[in-house]
């Protein structure tokens, strides 16, 4: 199987396949992420029966053309992959499909119309200004789905329950997301959605969220997802999301934690003694109308990260934190806590001699310039 980033930039350049044409060249691939023997493909099977039992749907709201990226994790599936262009249900010369690997131009298609692709895909891609509907739940193979500037108004992902990996982008219709029934999910990416409710439920397997600019969602319960590694929620110059509360409680092995929004209002990372990175962003520089920035701080106003014995990175600026103790993150090598009404910061003898010594990276700095005291 391939781990895969469908790249952010659709102005790159792109390989562009005949829909219906056989290419003997090596696919030149896709960026990938993982590795070993699971990424390679099997030629083992190949069943006709099972291939015409899987099927996937979209509607085109705009325009005639799309690119895909369509794979199947076992090569001998790709001869019974097939689209649908006139909408008969019956393959019918130049539908079968031969642009396997990184996007494929599909040409002269129907406009609000459904169009199926028959076979069992387990990876499909998508790139197109917009799409009216997506219709994955006739395809329980499915493990890799990324639909890129859809504008998709839902997508019902209940059926999909071996689905690994998820990428939406540039989707801000669609309202929420249900990924309660994907108990294979391991990687969730979300970018520029105004989605109001994200929905995890036995995500046992979840261990990488990422999402930009997702702006409506005011809470987060991760406390299902025990393998959860990493999330980052917002970005550094961007805090101006609705979030105010995040459960990983049930996270032990979350190692990287980031925030930026000026909604959290409280945060417990008690239970995730792994943590190594924990980041708690407000915004600071939203205006410079004299060269100052304006700051709109965010509303958290304690952080406990005493269970946090290897944290070697902690950022919460422009918050609302009067006290901080660090005494016992011996390993803590980066801290900002620019933009907080901070004065005293609990540390160790060990800790002080280092930061006298210039050994830690630490902004302790008021916006004066002058030193917040550290304390024993």
């Amino acid at each position: 199987m391939k781990w895969f980033m469908v790249p952010l930039a659709i102005g790159a350049v792109a390989l562009v396949l005949p829909a219906c044409e056989d290419d003997d060249d090596d696919d030149p691939g896709m960026e990938e992420k993982g590795g070993g023997d699971s990424d390679k493909k099997s030629s083992k099977g190949g069943d006709p029966d099972a291939n015409a039992a899987c099927s996937m749907s979209f509607t085109l709201q705009e325009g005639d053309y799309l690119e895909v990226d369509i794979e199947c994790e076992n090569e001998a599936d790709e001869q019974f992959v097939w689209i649908d262009r006139n909408g008969n249900g019956t393959k019918d010369e130049g539908e079968a499909f031969k642009g396997f690997g990184p996007w494929t131009a599909l040409e002269e298609l129907p406009t609000g119309q459904a169009i199926t692709i028959y076979g069992r895909v387990t990876t499909f891609a998508t790139r197109t200004y917009k799409l009216s509907a997506v219709d994955v739940s006739g395809n329980k193979e499915l493990k890799e789905l990324a639909l890129i500037d859809a504008h998709l108004p839902s997508l019902d992902l209940s059926k999909n329950e071996k689905l690994e990996f998820l990428k939406l982008e540039n989707s801000p219709e669609m309202q929420s997301l249900d990924l309660s029934k994907n108990v294979a999910l391991k990687r969730l990416l979300l970018s520029f959605m105004d989605m109001a409710s994200l929905s995890l439920g036995q995500n046992a397997k979840l261990e990488h969220v990422e999402a930009t600019n997702v702006g409506n969602v005011t809470s987060l319960d991760f406390s299902a997802c025990s393998k959860l590694k990493f999330v980052r929620w917002g970005r550094y110059d961007n805090c101006k999301n609705k979030l105010a509360s995040i459960d990983v409680s049930g996270c032990p092995e979350l190692e990287s934690l980031t925030i930026a929004s000026n909604s959290l209002q409280s945060l417990d990372v008690s239970n995730n003694h792994k943590l190594l990175l924990l980041s708690c962003l407000g915004d600071v520089n939203v205006s410079t109308i004299v060269g100052e920035p304006t700051v709109v701080y965010g509303k958290l106003q304690a952080l406990d990260v005493s269970n946090c014995p290897d944290l070697s990175g902690l950022d919460f600026t422009g918050n609302k934190v009067m006290n901080l103790d660090v005494s016992k993150n011996p390993k803590l090598y980066t801290l900002d806590v620019s933009y907080n009404p901070l004065t005293e910061i609990k540390v160790t003898p060990e800790q002080k001699a280092k930061y006298d010594a210039g050994q830690l990276d630490w902004d302790i700095k008021d916006e004066d310039g002058a030193d917040r005291g550290l304390v024993f």
